[in-house]
């Protein structure tokens, strides 16, 4: 029975590999430079939303935040964002796109923040001290 699994996983992968030889190799998610000039960097969100399939245009969405520069982490997973400024953290929920935790700290500035093993646990540092 193991050697039948096997042989099927052989059959699967060596398909999946003459597949992939027909489009040439590319990744998924990636964008490649079509001249040796282009730059990647200089293409606008809107170029790529007006680019891609409609199942992904869908997906996006724009998200305004004031009050200064906001440095923001995704979850491992990709379901939940950390949004963190000089003096608030956020936590968001990207999919129902919603804030699920909202946390302001009063002349405490913020300089970076992560999600540890999963959205309820995070940590957050500042200057001189790490808090988790």
């Amino acid at each position: 029975m193991l050697k039948r699994t096997r042989v099927k996983r052989a059959a699967v992968q060596a398909e999946l590999n003459e597949i992939s030889g027909l489009y040439g190799g590319a990744e998924s998610g990636r964008m490649e430079a079509e001249t040796a000039t282009e730059r990647t960097h200089t293409q606008s969100q809107r170029t790529i939303r007006d680019e891609v399939a409609l199942a992904a245009t869908a997906k996006s969405w724009r998200l305004r935040l004031e009050g200064g520069p906001w440095g923001v982490r995704c979850s491992r997973n990709g379901r939940f964002g950390l949004g963190y400024s000089s003096e608030r953290v956020l936590v968001l929920d990207l999919e129902t796109r919603e804030v699920k935790r909202e946390i302001s700290l009063a002349r405490e500035n913020i300089r970076a923040g992560c999600f540890l093993h999963n959205d309820s646990n995070m940590a957050l540092a500042q200057r001189k001290y790490v808090y988790i």
